[in-house]
């Protein structure tokens, strides 16, 4: 409010440059500010992990070719459950949301009739999720073998990109993410650079 009063002091007396850099300052106290806020809003997603905690309850199947994974989304669908509910990533199908028993195991039937495979794709999201509920670093394996060593930095601003995409991107990140120790680091390195200030 005082940069206001100056400046309307310095409008009022044809100071030019002090009401300028007044208005300037001022500006730049409201950006700031808004840009705290935010920030303020984005840690407070990144303790409620929502979006995590979903696709630790998910489960991901893998077929042998992508069709027999559309297929299996069409028959799945056929049978009464929410196309919402499965997200495609080449031959990998994440499904969520299936709370009914039944539906589970007619489910878990249909994946073995159609030669497919339940993936072990959450050992990365239960290393995220152990690594923002222990305030901690953790660890997971890459599909090619390697061991990566999460720190809690690189979980939370995983965590903080994940759950602002789309249900189908986060599991094109969750999958790339798995793949090997390059993969791992160039989406990391992506993730921190959306949240560094200049």
């Amino acid at each position: 409010m005082e940069n206001i009063n100056n400046m309307i002091k310095h409008a009022l007396l044809d100071d030019k440059d002090s009401f300028y850099d007044l208005c300037k300052k001022e500006m730049e106290e409201r950006i700031s500010n808004s840009l705290s806020d935010s920030g303020k809003l984005v840690s407070k997603n990144l303790l409620h992990t929502a979006g995590i905690e979903e696709a630790r309850n998910a489960t991901t199947y893998s077929f042998p070719s992508a069709s027999i994974a559309k297929k299996f989304i069409s028959a799945s669908t056929d049978m009464g459950i929410n196309k919402r509910s499965f997200s495609l990533n080449s031959n990998n199908v994440l499904v969520s949301e299936i709370k009914n028993n039944e539906m589970k195991k007619m489910l878990e039937m249909l994946v073995k009739d159609m030669k497919g495979k339940l993936r072990e794709e959450f050992s990365f999201i239960n290393a995220i999720k152990e690594s923002l509920d222990s305030n901690s670093s953790s660890s997971f394996i890459t599909e090619d073998g390697s061991n990566i060593h999460i720190k809690l930095e690189e979980a939370k601003s995983f965590s903080a990109v994940h759950d602002l995409l789309s249900d189908e991107n986060q599991t094109r990140m969750r999958n790339l993410i798995e793949k090997s120790e390059d993969d791992y680091n160039k989406i990391i390195d992506f993730c921190k650079n959306q949240f560094k200030q200049d």
